[in-house]
């Protein structure tokens, strides 16, 4: 059974406490995108009209909607739940509802691993009381920015999940990393301050190689200055919606590099607070891009291949990095939220994260909801819910809940112009993409 009922019950079952005296509690666990964390996280402590009945949930020890790790609890329909979340991204969320225990990293670089998997398919999940170490297997329900039909784990080789639906549109950008002097005389801060603008044919070609800076400003004065793109882990569905965007591919392998990053002895990539200050120049700036052979220890700027994170928070962070003078550009493809952050800062962190990243426009546009509402703006995907395929009817009154919840209070946009929402509302969608790939067309 994948979900299960607390203590609480099996306590009433034996007599010891009365069900006048204490009610039962569904403990369900919720995994996938970090992309749409923050919309489920705004849905679930909502007062009102989210996925708990009034007066809303309550997110436990201190989680804020950047939590990889936040159990919500409340009623739903007047039973009380616990919604216990580790948000890991897309495609190992599906893979983890769908039982598939393991899912091998293509991108690991040869830094000693071995066989090494990507982290999310086998999760464990916070505790009933929001603390680390709770239930570790297979979930009860995923998010997911793309279908199950282009992930790692698609049928008919592996099971078909449960489909719930989409509940909404899930929106990216591309933004260039932090610059404080960006437009002086510095060859580097220079070449940052001509780059205000990408295609998606540009950005085909810098995902797969490191290009240099030219390329992306037309200004022949760049052409010593290096592109490195910061990006995701082959289970991220941030990562998959860029590779359909660009028509990369999703199978083809990606170049990517990691800033102050050193690798777990199980192989997964982490970022690390430098002398506790963020904002600072990464080190060893003059050798970074040749600094490919110790993964482990001195945090650095290292080329990781074909792998990347695991959360778009990190990727958020690498962005919020100060590069003056480093002669090195760096471009994220990430979901709204952590483009603001990394663009505004954000204070919740410690240390506080500063802002100073900057988004790109895409083909000639500033991101904003009403070009994605009409479809002049492509980078987005469908928001799907998943549940396994044994759900029940706990499973479905929560999915049924959070379908709604989201809709209602999720934070998602409903077109206005210059709003910058992490998702876009459904029924507020005036074009649409006929599946995960190809561009919009009007409705």
């Amino acid at each position: 059974m994948r979900h299960k009922i607390s203590f609480t019950a099996a306590l009433i079952a034996l007599g010891i406490i009365s069900s006048a005296s204490a009610a039962t509690t569904n403990e369900l666990h919720v995994t996938g995108s970090t992309a749409f964390r923050g919309n489920f996280f705004s849905a679930a402590t909502a007062a009102a009209g989210g996925i708990f009945d009034a007066p809303g949930g309550t997110a436990l020890n201190g989680a804020t909607s950047s939590s990889g790790l936040v159990t919500f609890t409340g009623n739903i329909g007047g039973v009380p739940y616990a919604l216990e979340c580790s948000w890991t991204g897309s495609e190992a969320g599906i893979a983890n509802v769908d039982g598939v225990g393991t899912l091998p990293n293509p991108g690991l670089p040869n830094g000693g691993f071995g066989a090494a998997n990507l982290p999310g398919a086998t999760t464990t999940f916070p505790k009933i009381d929001g603390t680390s170490g709770g239930f570790t297997g297979a979930g009860d329900l995923t998010m997911a920015d793309t279908s199950q039909n282009v992930s790692l784990t698609k049928p008919p080789a592996h099971p078909a999940l449960h489909d719930y639906g989409v509940v909404g549109i899930v929106t990216f950008t591309w933004e260039k990393g932090k610059n404080s002097t960006g437009g002086s005389a510095d060859p580097g801060d220079a070449a940052w301050g001509r780059l205000v603008n990408v295609t998606q044919p540009e950005m085909l070609f810098c995902l797969g190689a490191t290009l240099n800076a030219n390329f992306l400003t037309g200004n022949a004065a760049d052409n010593t200055i290096p592109v490195a793109m910061i990006g995701r882990n082959a289970g991220s569905g941030t990562r998959v919606n860029t590779l359909l965007d660009t028509q990369f591919g999703v199978p083809n392998s990606v170049s990517q590099f990691a800033l102050n990053s050193t690798y777990s002895g199980s192989g997964v990539l982490t970022y690390n607070v430098v002398s506790g200050n963020q904002a600072a120049t990464f080190p060893s700036v003059a050798s970074c891009l040749a600094n490919t052979t110790d993964y482990t220890t001195v945090p650095n700027f290292v080329a990781v291949g074909d792998d990347g994170y695991e959360s778009g928070g990190f990727v958020s962070d690498c962005l919020s990095c100060d590069l003056t003078a480093s002669e090195v550009i760096t471009i994220g493809y990430v979901g709204i939220s952590d483009a603001k952050h990394a663009r505004d800062g954000q204070a919740g962190t410690n240390p506080p994260q500063p802002g100073g990243a900057v988004f790109l426009n895409l083909d000639g546009n500033a991101y904003a909801d009403n070009l994605v509402v009409n479809g002049t703006y492509s980078f987005w995907g469908h928001e799907h819910l998943y549940g396994n395929s044994g759900h029940t009817t706990i499973i479905d009154n929560a999915a049924a809940a959070i379908k709604s919840g989201i809709a209602a209070q999720g934070g998602l946009g409903t077109g206005v112009a210059g709003a910058q929402n992490g998702g876009i509302a459904l029924g507020s969608m005036l074009a649409d993409k006929s599946g995960d790939a190809g561009y919009p067309a009007p409705l």
